[in-house]
């Protein structure tokens, strides 16, 4: 009987051994829990909105862990499963604590981003700006605009046996000048012409008082409107025709007195400098005062070489040139250089209207065959047949359909008008 108490208080020794076992194992795991906890509780970004939050789930998961060691001196498998619940609501804490953190870092690039579309917008503003001013800085350089190519701020004018050229402040910019300009062009081209210096030299100026053609380089120069036909010392009876600038626009292969390129004024006595025409083998082109072709022409047969015409002998008002060749008429405007209307028969600019240079009369009178059109911003408006004269007064367009004075009015559109 000594001995079964014996044994029995050896087994009462054993369980409680166990159970403290038990109980460190418990305790062991909740510390752990405990410090995983702690561990993720100090991951702190200073938010906080959301730090109060999470610390309130921390200490939840503390008080359920102690509930837990009290729970384990009785029970093993529930001290076991409360550690893994301990772990659960451990890592509940901490994606409760992560999940603001990463809205927070979200927010950061949402803003970051709108930044950087902001950014790039005034970039592309700027950009944008700067084209425009670089657009608008060409366009006023550019021969593809209704302004007179003869234009200059400097002037000659006579000292003694030769000429100077003077800047509008009345400065010498180039004296020792024998001659300047030739028969049919006295004045600046693009700014630019040729000079004759004092020891019969020929060369090429820019408005300046710069040589765009130093002295000497050529035996002759020929001023025609923008160009140049020069013949070289080296090559003697070679010729090349100079644009304004001084750069080559066309070198004839042949001898000069062979060859069959030449270079003239378009307009009769070069009264417009705008355009040239430029005669070649088997073609003809048609050019602005700048080297670009306007028009080409092949060579018909016997076909007299284009007639180009303008209403007026003035560079300002010459806006509309008219090409007649192989019985057609090409319409060019001056403002861009473009053909705007190409017509069967042989008509001429009759009139425009000084109060607004959009509006312009075509006028064809074969063998009393009268056709009058009128032109409203580059399209046609309205045609009529009987009139004798036409012209505008007061932007209307006023017809002569009998001589000793009997008119008729029309509106630009072409409805007839009481006057």
């Amino acid at each position: 009987m000594n001995q079964d108490l014996n044994n029995q208080n050896n087994n009462d020794f054993n369980m409680q051994g166990n159970n403290r076992i038990l109980d460190n194992q418990s305790l062991n795991n909740t510390q752990n829990s405990n410090n995983t906890i702690n561990q993720n509780t100090q991951q702190n970004f200073n938010v906080n909105q959301f730090q109060q939050q999470s610390m309130q789930n921390v200490q939840q998961s503390i008080n359920s862990s102690n509930t837990n060691m009290s729970m384990l001196n009785t029970q093993n498998g529930i001290s076991q499963g409360n550690a893994q619940s301990s772990n659960q609501i451990s890592n509940t804490s901490y994606q409760d604590y992560q999940q603001p953190s990463q809205q927070y870092n979200g927010n950061n690039i949402k803003k970051n981003k709108k930044l950087l579309i902001i950014l790039g917008v005034i970039v592309l503003l700027i950009v944008a700006v700067i084209v425009v001013i670089i657009v608008v800085k060409n366009s006023k350089n550019d021969g593809n605009t209704n302004v007179d190519p003869t234009i200059s701020s400097s002037t000659f004018e006579k000292s003694g046996d030769y000429y100077v050229l003077k800047a509008d402040n009345d400065k010498i910019l180039l004296d020792n000048i024998k001659n300047y300009g030739d028969i049919y062009t006295k004045e600046f081209c693009n700014g630019t012409i040729k000079i004759t210096t004092t020891d019969n030299q020929v060369a090429i100026i820019n408005d300046k008082g710069k040589f765009i053609v130093e002295p000497g380089k050529y035996k002759n120069i020929s001023q025609t409107g923008c160009y140049y036909t020069v013949t070289n010392y080296d090559e003697q009876i070679k010729s090349k025709i100079l644009k304004y600038d001084g750069n080559i626009f066309f070198q004839d292969s042949n001898d000069v007195y062979l060859r069959k390129s030449s270079i003239e004024c378009a307009v009769n006595y070069c009264f417009s400098k705008k355009v040239a025409l430029f005669t070649t083998e088997n073609k003809y082109q048609l050019l602005d005062s700048k080297g670009n072709v306007i028009k080409e022409y092949q060579k018909i047969g016997n076909e007299k070489e284009p007639e180009v015409d303008s209403k007026y002998q003035d560079e300002k008002e010459d806006r509309y040139i008219t090409s007649y060749y192989n019985g057609k008429t090409d319409v060019i405007d001056t403002n861009n250089y473009k053909i705007i209307v190409s017509l069967n028969g042989k008509y001429y600019v009759k009139d425009i209207n000084k109060n607004n240079k959009n509006q312009f009369i075509l006028y064809k009178n074969d063998n009393n065959n009268r056709h009058t059109i009128v032109f409203n911003n580059g399209k046609q408006s309205f045609e009529e047949t009987t009139c004798l004269n036409v012209a505008f007064e007061n932007d209307n367009v006023r017809c002569l359909i009998e001589l000793g004075g009997t008119f008729k009015y029309y509106d630009i559109n072409g409805k007839e008008i009481s006057k």
